[in-house]
């Protein structure tokens, strides 16, 4: 039995008449004749008493019609459900992002893609940069806000970079460097650096030791912590001093003060990544909504260089 079957004993069930109802479902009256007939052979039963005034629908027939609108309803949905996953407005989608680099990004993103996608159900993650890779590959997660692109995972995963961010120093309160409004990185040779930990952010950990290297310093790290936020509270105490993209600045504490890198400094990458292959449209919808947002930011201030 198939889903036509059903349709067309409802269609003959509801005009009661065969030659209307072959023209309301555009079908030949002998072929939909046919079709009823294979339908009572294959459950065994009559449907329909046909007779010189027309016909009617047997006891059998009146018990099958409820069930056979149900099926036929249930198909339906079933066929809108897949046409709306299709366009990305049903199903579910996690993100994972780095708290310690976030901005409003993310959370202004996730108001606008649920009021176009109503029935897409987000999540967010808070995950450091390695274990967003590992969330990837476990199908944890389809999108990271994963900063620097992890080169060893190329192969496997997708990376776009969004925004390039300048870096900037954070000086704890009353520092000899706080007065100036730019402050060189080779000025930080002898200070002591706070840094987020390399388990959690190899490629990050890596790429500001070469630009401490780049200006002639190994960097003194006193403590390796695992969130900006504790790397702000320790530099506002004044165990050390740290590195952070632009975007960190909103952190700023009370006791502490954020100043641009003066010079030819490396900008910060803010990347996404996802799975090469992962074509699932509620992603595709997000990543094309990511794009128009970070165009709309460009055209609306031309002159942030960090946008």
């Amino acid at each position: 039995m198939e889903l036509r079957h059903l349709r067309y004993f409802v269609g003959v069930a509801e005009d009661m008449n065969f030659s209307r109802a072959a023209a309301r479902l555009h079908v030949a009256q002998s072929a939909l004749s046919r079709q009823i007939q294979d339908l009572e052979y294959e459950i065994g039963v009559q449907l329909f008493v046909r007779d010189k005034r027309g016909i009617v629908l047997t006891a059998a027939g009146k018990a099958f019609l409820g069930e056979a609108h149900r099926l036929v309803a249930q198909s339906q949905q079933a066929i809108e459900t897949a046409r709306r996953a299709a366009r990305g407005e049903v199903g579910r989608l996690d993100l994972g992002y780095i708290g310690a680099l976030s901005d409003g990004l993310i959370p202004r993103l996730m108001r606008k893609f649920r009021a176009q996608f109503p029935s897409v159900e987000v999540k967010l993650h808070a995950l450091r940069p390695a274990r967003q890779v590992e969330a990837l590959h476990g199908d944890e997660i389809h999108l990271g806000f994963i900063g620097l692109p992890f080169g060893d995972a190329e192969a496997t995963l997708n990376f776009e970079v969004f925004r390039r961010d300048r870096m900037v120093v954070a000086l704890p309160a009353g520092h000899s460097l706080s007065g100036r409004r730019a402050v060189k990185l080779a000025d930080l040779a002898a200070e002591r650096f706070i840094f987020l930990s390399r388990a959690g952010t190899p490629v990050y950990y890596d790429w500001l030791m070469r630009l401490c290297h780049n200006a002639g310093f190994h960097p003194n790290i006193v403590q390796e912590v695992e969130s900006g936020q504790t790397m702000v509270e320790l530099v506002a105490a004044g165990s050390g001093v740290a590195l952070f993209p632009e975007t960190a600045q909103r952190q700023l504490h009370g006791d502490m003060s954020f100043h641009q890198l003066a010079g030819n400094v490396p900008r910060y990458e803010h990347a996404v990544a996802w799975r090469r292959g992962d074509a699932s449209p509620a992603l595709q919808a997000f990543l094309e909504m990511l794009r128009s947002e970070v165009a709309e930011r460009r055209t609306a201030r031309p002159t942030n260089p960090a946008q």
